[in-house]
């Protein structure tokens, strides 16, 4: 039997365009998502 390799994660909105992301490995620290300016404030790379 193949041994499962997929993984998953969560989207968190703080606000505007901006969000948290968490994996479901623990090695992975979460990553901020924002969009450029003037949608969003830079503050991470953009989805």
């Amino acid at each position: 039997m193949a041994e499962h390799t997929g993984f998953s994660l969560r989207l968190e909105r703080i606000t505007g365009y901006e969000f948290e992301t968490r994996f479901d490995w623990n090695q992975v620290e979460p990553l901020l998502l924002d969009e450029p300016e003037p949608l969003g404030g830079s503050k991470g790379p953009n989805a």
